[in-house]
């Protein structure tokens, strides 16, 4: 057991013992150290990649622009590669490609030609599927009057054997007999070659639906 005079004594000794501190000292030179020499433009290493030229701004022209640029116009209101959808009539297959316009035949630019044709004085031939009346009647004009033969032109309109309404001949004599054998022969063909044209038709028809 410790004695109060003892106690007191170590109390007085605690509180006149200085504090120590901790100081971290760094230390300071007197001469910097010299940055690193500049390496020459000469010594310097390659880039790892090589120098592009930067884009002309001239923007890209197209060839098809190209070409109408240069005076060669196209005939054609469609590029060369467009696919042309609703004209292809064969079923399960991919719609046709526009081609180049050297491509075509020559006689195709002239197909839409119209108020061209020969033997008509005034020109006023019409057009039966156009928008216009006065052009549908004018083409409807026109048709009827080379069905009649109404235009002046000795027209004579050929109807096919399976649609004539004519009396075959009778078969009295032998001689007779043998041409009215051919004339019923005859219209026997006519009338299956139509057949099969219907048929063929109907079949085609049915396979675009």
């Amino acid at each position: 057991m410790i004695c109060q005079r003892c106690t007191r004594l170590f109390s007085h000794r605690a509180l006149a013992s200085p504090s120590i501190r901790t100081l971290s000292t760094t230390s300071i030179r007197a001469h910097p150290e010299s940055p690193p020499p500049a390496t020459s433009t000469s010594a310097a290493q390659p880039f790892s990649t090589p120098f592009t030229p930067s884009p002309s701004k001239t923007p890209s022209i197209p060839p098809n622009e190209k070409s109408k640029a240069s005076g060669g116009a196209s005939r054609s209101i469609v590029q060369a590669g467009t696919p042309l959808k609703g004209l292809g009539y064969i079923k399960a297959q991919e719609a046709p490609l526009a081609k180049e316009d050297k491509d075509y035949p020559e006689w195709l630019w002239g197909l839409l030609k119209s108020g061209e044709k020969d033997g008509d004085a005034d020109g006023a031939v019409g057009d039966a599927f156009a928008k216009s009346k006065k052009q549908r009647r004018l083409a409807s004009k026109a048709a009827r009057a080379l069905k009649t033969g109404s235009n002046g032109a000795n027209h004579v309109v050929k109807v096919p054997l399976e649609e004539q309404s004519i009396d075959l001949p009778a078969g009295i004599g032998p001689y007779e007999t043998m041409e009215a054998q051919e004339a019923r022969e005859e219209l026997n063909g006519a009338m299956r070659k139509a057949r099969r044209r219907r048929i063929k038709e109907a079949n085609f028809l049915r396979g675009m639906r």
